[in-house]
């Protein structure tokens, strides 16, 4: 059978996890699927938002796949993003030879654990993850260390495409950047927790603030350093014209079992799509970022001592700080947008 050219492949694409606007799997369908070939591509998205009750989530998830049932009949290629229920969606496209491509974002056994709501199905989720991985024709990885894994457990191709950045949401050069932010959750491995101790460190500058976004203050915590800014969530706008009149940002993540496969947090793509001197936790996917981009430091997982030590120094030698900043975002600029990763996929599809 004739292959169709790039302009011509159907691509029906699901996501059963919850993607409202500014969550990650929102902007990696933006990112990865934006300026698509027209009338190519179908998405098929769940609507439940991450605190929506339990049956909410459920009537949802199987909306999506009623959905997703009916649009794959007409594609050439099926595709998914990683979930504990994705081998459901794709089983159909199996069924019927349609070339099948799967999204591996995170830690396969971290998946279902990221969720109370999947946390109930046990090994019904590890189950669905190992057979979608084998049906696969591709399998696309967000850090080094995913991809080694997924190489092991597919017969399919696999491909590293990393998380992007739009630089041109970050106006550049920017004067008079000040100041320490830190963009995630307050998930334990996120390591906020080891941030603020630095900020409470005597090194830490008594004149620089630091800005969380996508916290909010915590309210058991009442000794919390007075020159921390808690925003709580954001829309991507707001996002965008923080990051852009900061310094320093910061992702302390901690070296545990969701982050010992690498990662490729969208944290890191902003930061130096930003122009951000970025201050990171030597963890695999962050450490191979930092030392690409020449625009930061790593320090020891855990070390707040280390932290306040490097700021205290950035803070001190503004020279040095503006040097790594510009390499961030040339680094963005270069390697870090989303239309390369979008030609690594396509490309990859059409093989």
């Amino acid at each position: 059978m004739r292959q169709r050219p790039a302009q011509e492949m159907r691509v029906s694409y699901l996501c059963l996890e919850q993607s409202a606007v500014g969550s990650a799997a929102d902007a990696h369908l933006k990112g990865f699927f934006e300026q698509w070939p027209e009338g190519s591509l179908v998405v098929t998205r769940a609507s439940h938002r991450a605190d929506d009750a339990l049956r909410v989530k459920i009537v949802s998830i199987g909306l999506a796949l009623w959905r997703f049932v009916q649009t794959f009949q007409h594609a050439d290629v099926v595709g998914a993003r990683a979930h504990p229920l994705v081998a459901l969606g794709i089983l159909p496209g199996r069924l019927t030879g349609k070339r099948i491509f799967l999204f591996l974002q995170g830690r396969p056994d971290d998946l279902p654990g990221a969720s109370p709501f999947y946390r109930v199905l046990g090994w019904i989720s590890a189950v669905s993850i190992a057979r979608a991985l084998r049906w696969a024709d591709v399998v696309f990885a967000t850090s080094e260390g995913l991809l080694g894994w997924a190489r092991s457990q597919s017969q399919g191709a696999v491909i590293q495409v990393t998380n992007g950045v739009d630089v041109g949401r970050f106006p550049w050069p920017v004067e008079g950047k000040r100041g320490v932010v830190f963009v995630g959750t307050p998930a334990p491995w996120q390591g906020l927790s080891t941030l603020l101790e630095a900020v409470a460190s005597p090194n830490w500058p008594d004149d620089l603030p630091l800005t969380v976004i996508g916290v909010s203050r915590p309210k058991a915590h009442l000794m919390i350093d007075a020159r921390v800014t808690f925003l709580g969530r954001l829309p991507p706008n707001e996002v965008a014209e923080v990051l852009s009149r900061s310094a320093i940002g910061v992702s302390p993540k901690r070296l545990d079992r969701a982050t010992r496969m690498g990662v490729s947090p969208f944290k890191m793509a902003e930061y130096h799509g930003a122009g951000l001197a970025v201050l990171a936790s030597d963890v695999p996917g962050q450490r191979e970022m930092i030392n690409a981009s020449k625009g930061g430091a790593l320090f020891k997982p855990d070390s707040a001592s280390e932290i306040a030590s490097i700021v205290q120094l950035w803070h001190a030698h503004p020279k040095r700080l503006e040097t790594m900043q510009g390499n961030a975002r040339r680094f963005a600029e270069e390697e870090l947008t989303w239309e390369a990763q979008r030609f690594r996929i396509r490309r990859a599809l059409l093989e």
